[in-house]
């Protein structure tokens, strides 16, 4: 069985292919970076993302690109892709983390990720309310159903070339009203660079699971049934 267990978190985490399962995370992480357009290692950047429709014409994917570049938008390619990264994360988080932590997997994913992230506290709760931002209603900003009110709003910074820290806190606390659009009281994310830093969370989990260093509290069924996928052969 421990056998089987550790196939099943290698396929999650990439390291290996099966002919009959796919990895969803590794789904995700598939269609997340075509559509920021990564390609191989090189690290996301706007220069990148805008060429991320270029294409071979003697490639056996013309076709695909054609029709990829034709439904494309850099708005709902960077929230979609962005969208992906975080659902990565927050797997992540529930793979390898605390069973008595019940909610914020993003941000314990990137605290067990093993690297510097070099963002305070308040910084990793932001992406976690990010996660739930775009994943809950596909926009940029949380709320609070209880109080009726919004929790954070968020402003995508997408002409920079990835040069930015990932995540900057608002200038000043938004209170959840609405009305307000005080540039000022917005969380401003720069995509590319939050999404080097997720390929570098990923790249850490896929060491520490080589150097042994990894525990899942999951069983092997729980692992298979969320995070996997039957394929047809």
């Amino acid at each position: 069985m421990k056998e089987d267990k550790e196939q099943i978190l290698r396929l999650i985490l990439g390291i290996e292919n099966s002919e009959d399962r796919k990895s969803t995370l590794q789904l995700a992480l598939k269609q997340a970076r075509r559509l920021i357009g990564i390609t191989s290692k090189e690290e996301a950047s706007y220069t990148l993302f805008q060429r991320r429709n270029s294409k071979d014409a003697n490639s056996r994917d013309a076709l695909i690109d054609t029709i990829f570049e034709a439904c494309s938008d850099e708005e709902m390619d960077i929230l979609t892709s962005l969208s992906l990264y975080l659902i990565v994360l927050d797997q992540l988080g529930h793979i390898f983390g605390s069973r008595s932590n019940k909610s914020n997997r993003v941000k314990e994913a990137l605290e067990k990720s093993n690297i510097n992230t070099g963002l305070k506290d308040i910084e990793l709760e932001e992406i976690a309310d990010l996660r739930n931002s775009i994943n809950h209603n596909f926009g940029l900003a949380c709320y609070n159903p209880s109080r009726n009110l919004g929790v954070r709003k968020y402003t995508i910074c997408i002409v920079e070339d990835g040069k930015q820290q990932p995540i900057v806190d608002a200038i000043k606390e938004w209170e959840g009203d609405w009305c307000c659009k005080n540039d000022n009281t917005s969380v401003h994310i720069y995509p590319f660079s939050l999404i080097n830093l997720i390929e570098r969370v990923i790249d850490s989990y896929i060491k520490q699971y080589n150097d042994e260093k990894l525990y899942t509290p999951l069983c092997v069924e729980e692992l298979k049934t969320r995070f996997t996928i039957r394929i047809n052969t």
